[in-house]
C-alpha cells in the first residue's frame, strides 16, 4: 500500500488554492484600507478629546497644531499654553490624506474651541469614490465623525 499524493493531485490542489487566493485578495485589500481609515480617524478624535479634557483639567488653553499647515497627514502636536508638548502624533500610514479647514485647533479652558466656528477635517486615501471619514468639531469643542465620499 502506497501513501502520499500523486503529482496530479498536488497540481490540482495548488491550482484551486491559487484561484481562491486570487479571488479573495482584492476584497482583503479593501478591508485593510477601510480599517486603516477607521483607525486613523479614531486616533485623531482621541487626540482631540485628550486636548479638550486637558484644557478643562488644566483650566488653560491647549493647542493642536498640524506639522504641515492644513495638511494634517504629516502629523500633529498637542501643546499647553506654556509651550510644553503633551503628545506628538507622527505621519499617517499608507496613502491617507487628512486635510482640515484650519492648521491649528485651540481648546479654551471651557472645552470650547477658539474662534467659535465649526472646523472640518477630511480623511481619504488614494481610492476615488470610496467612503472616507469627515471629522467635525463644533464650536462646543466636541468632535464627531461621519462617512465621506472622497473624490
Amino acid at each position: 500500500m502506497h501513501r502520499g499524493f500523486t503529482l496530479i493531485e498536488l497540481i490540482v490542489t495548488l491550482a484551486v488554492v491559487a484561484i481562491v487566493t486570487t479571488l479573495a485578495l482584492p476584497s482583503f485589500r479593501t478591508t485593510i484600507m477601510n480599517n486603516r481609515l477607521s483607525t486613523q480617524a479614531n486616533e485623531f478624535i482621541t487626540d482631540l478629546n485628550i486636548a479638550r479634557s486637558e484644557a478643562v483639567k488644566q483650566a488653560n488653553t491647549i493647542t493642536i497644531t498640524s506639522n504641515n499647515g492644513n495638511n494634517w497627514a504629516g502629523g500633529w502636536t498637542i501643546t499647553d499654553s506654556g509651550g510644553i508638548t503633551l503628545r506628538v502624533h507622527g505621519a499617517l500610514d499608507g496613502t491617507s490624506t487628512l486635510t482640515g479647514s484650519a492648521g491649528t485647533v485651540i481648546y479654551q479652558r471651557t472645552g470650547f474651541i477658539s474662534g467659535g466656528s465649526t472646523l472640518t477635517f477630511d480623511l481619504c486615501d488614494d481610492r476615488t469614490g470610496e467612503t472616507g471619514r469627515r471629522v467635525t468639531i463644533l464650536n462646543t469643542g466636541r468632535p464627531s465623525i461621519a462617512d465621506l465620499t472622497c473624490s
